[in-house]
């Protein structure tokens, strides 16, 4: 597509089509490329007041449903915050923003373990913060986001009027903007990833999304409120300032009556970005995600401090490197377009912030930055902005108008459909994939919460953390080894089974055994998958060690199933899962990941009557082995062999054919030895559950 294309050929903005010959007829030659480029000018659509007026109430109808998006958003939002399920990288930002209403001007993170400044520079978290402050909860910060992420796409859909305004020439009908109109508002609306974005607890890209399209957008305009616009862009930090980068490098290719704006915004953006750079304000980009560019290998070790600028320069220099993450990530790329149109990539106003932040995620290896989601959440706009102006100027060719108007339509309803079935599929799975924490496991946690004091000290699964992070410390268990210790009193949640956690299940329930056998440690709560330790922190203690070793044999009262319960009387060593009269697991819910190969399970066990030993391979709910137990007259330990012969993907949802994304996998297969109990008076009791390979 010409530099010019869309300035050249939509109405409205006094730009005719220049008469050229021979070798200058080409569009796509050097020369006709620059020859639209200095010829381009100034984007004019007519005042509101001329708009025919269906093409006024196509924006109206577009604003009210863009309206019931956000409050569908700030629904999901407040389900969420009401589910505990706020993991690491929100209680980044929610303690930064208690720490700063509270008059920490340079609030130290604990979560990350350095100055907050320091980890995208984004300093609009001040002003954030004071919001917050006004209805101290953790929604809050959520809420905001969505009024972000709405607001960009309100946005987006002031840009698309306009372009569509401008093809609402006199002598024509208003179906062709009207049609525009529909076309942005279903790309806009039925996009999953707005969803999706929303759910990934808090981060800064909403924020520079929505400045910088503002930006674009009066760049586009030839305004000068484009300026106040960067520079509340640049209030994003390090994100911000790569995407205004961008912005004003598109708006300079754009046309020669944007190079001054656009160069200038440019270099706005690329100072700001060294500046933060230099003052080492973006440590929270991580070369590492880069390892297939850097060194070749998606699982290559990638050198500390590498820059941005190593990250290029190895694109450029290895450029084989990229096609292979690019080709590797392909299905991400595609998903991350479609729903809103992909041409649009295409449309010169938007080609380098495209390229940029699908560069950005495409490139890496690893799939929790490559597929849809917060760190994409800018192309949902730009590109179905870009898809738009597209098919006006395709309509608003003069010759073959007929062919034209034909190619464009059916294009439109294509691009509708497409939008909407990658609603209907993705939405759909939204909870599946984020709502993570169960009612009950929620609701233990709301009483954990309640007897918390403000001035204690919570250290918590990285899948809950983020709930708990209005204070001054807070730590992430999947984070740290060994905590620092300020307060006199400190919280211990684990959640091994709730919430997006990383760590893996055995371990964590060898913590919760090895914490409870510290002085001082009352165990508050335990049900639903959450373990709550309150610890009375001794005066001479200065940090927490949080990592047990590992220990192949966890105590069974930390897996105790339906049919069972945890008895905890006594010394801990003589704690032990107890079978109720209902029949079921007494323990279930033991989990290993593991690779093939041939395993022993060991149970130690005691059981009046019989009792059986199951293994499961959890992942394909596969029964591996069943041994019966009889009559044990005492503890026994029960010995299964059993071979793992191969382990297949974990059945994850990833969509249906071309409204599919690849999703990370566990290593893997999980592996759950369970111990059923027939209950009535047989008397099943359990002690360790274990497993290694032989």
């Amino acid at each position: 597509m010409s530099a010019a294309l869309e300035s050249a050929t939509l109405p409205g903005t006094g730009a005719e089509r220049p008469q050229v010959t021979g070798h200058r007829r080409s569009r796509l030659s050097a020369r006709g490329i620059w020859e639209r480029w200095k010829n381009a000018e100034a984007f004019a659509p007519p005042p509101r007041s001329q708009w025919p007026a269906a093409l006024r109430r196509a924006r109206l109808v577009g604003l009210c449903l863009l309206g019931l998006q956000f409050l569908g958003l700030c629904w999901w939002s407040n389900v969420l915050a009401g589910r505990f399920a706020l993991t690491h990288d929100f209680a980044i930002f929610a303690q930064a923003a208690h720490l700063i209403a509270a008059g920490h001007i340079d609030p130290y993170s604990t979560v990350l373990g350095e100055a907050f400044w320091r980890d995208h520079a984004f300093f609009m978290m001040w002003p954030l913060a004071l919001i917050q402050s006004l209805w101290p909860h953790p929604v809050t910060l959520l809420w905001m986001q969505d009024t972000a992420t709405v607001g960009m796409e309100a946005t987006a859909l002031a840009w698309i009027c306009d372009i569509a305004a401008s093809t609402a020439v006199r002598g024509r009908t208003a179906l062709a903007p009207v049609a525009l109109v529909a076309l942005g508002v279903v790309l806009l609306v039925s996009d999953p990833w707005m969803l999706w974005a929303s759910s990934w607890d808090f981060h800064t890209e909403a924020f520079s999304a929505l400045c910088a399209v503002a930006t674009a957008r009066n760049l586009y305009l030839g305004r000068k409120r484009a300026w106040p616009w960067a520079l509340l862009t640049l209030s994003t930090g390090d994100v911000g300032a790569s995407y205004l980068a961008a912005v004003g490098v598109s708006a300079a290719l754009s046309g020669r009556h944007r190079l001054r704006s656009g160069g200038g915004v440019a270099l706005l953006g690329v100072a700001w970005f060294a500046f933060i750079s230099a003052v080492h304000g973006a440590t929270g980009s991580h070369a590492n995600f880069y390892a297939q560019i850097l060194t070749g290998s998606r699982n290559g070790v990638v050198r500390p401090h590498e820059s941005s600028l190593n990250v290029l320069s190895a694109a450029i220099g290895h450029p084989a490197r990229a096609l292979t993450a690019l080709w590797a990530n392909r299905v991400d790329l595609w998903a991350n377009l479609s729903p809103g149109g992909v041409m649009g990539l295409l449309w010169t106003p938007v080609l380098a912030p495209l390229a940029l932040v699908l560069a950005e995620s495409q490139l890496v290896s690893y799939v929790d930055i490559s597929y849809p989601g917060f760190q994409n959440i800018i192309v949902v706009p730009l590109v179905t902005v870009g898809t738009v102006a597209l098919l006006a100027s395709l309509l608003s060719g003069r010759s073959w108008r007929r062919v034209r108007t034909w190619l464009a339509s059916l294009l439109v309803a294509v691009l509708m459909l497409n939008a909407i079935v990658w609603s209907v599929i993705w939405i759909t799975h939204a909870a599946g994939r984020w709502l993570t924490v169960t009612p009950g496991a929620a609701s233990t946690l709301r009483r954990v919460a309640t007897r918390i004091a403000p001035g204690d000290e919570v250290v918590a699964s990285q899948g809950i953390v983020g709930a708990f992070a209005d204070r001054e410390y807070v730590y992430d268990l999947g984070a740290t080894t060994n905590a620092p210790v300020h307060a006199p009193r400190a919280w211990v949640i684990f959640a091994p089974t709730q919430g997006i956690e990383l760590a893996a299940p055995d371990a964590t329930y060898a913590d919760i055994a090895s914490f409870a056998r510290r002085p001082g440690v009352h165990l508050f709560a335990s049900s639903h998958g959450i373990w709550a330790f309150e610890w009375n922190v001794p005066p001479a203690t200065r940090s927490l060690a949080l990592r047990a070793p590992r220990d192949p044999e966890p105590p069974a009262w930390t897996v105790a199933g339906s049919a069972g319960e945890a008895v905890r009387d006594g010394p801990q060593a003589d704690w032990y899962a107890a079978g109720t009269s209902s029949p079921g697991y007494v323990v279930d819910h033991a989990y290993w990941r593991e690779q093939p190969g041939t395993y022993c399970a060991e149970v130690t066990i005691s059981t009046s009557q019989t009792a059986n030993v199951e293994i499961w391979n959890a992942t394909t709910s596969t029964l591996l082995s069943r041994q019966s137990v009889p009559d044990t007259n005492g503890k026994t330990t029960a010995q299964t062999t059993f071979s793992l012969a191969s382990t297949p993907p974990e059945h994850i949802f990833s969509g249906f054919g071309p409204w599919s994304t690849d999703v990370s996998e566990p290593a893997g297969d999980q592996i759950e030895i369970r111990v059923w109990s027939p209950g009535g008076n047989d008397i099943v009791d359990v002690y360790r559950v274990g497993l290694r390979k032989r």
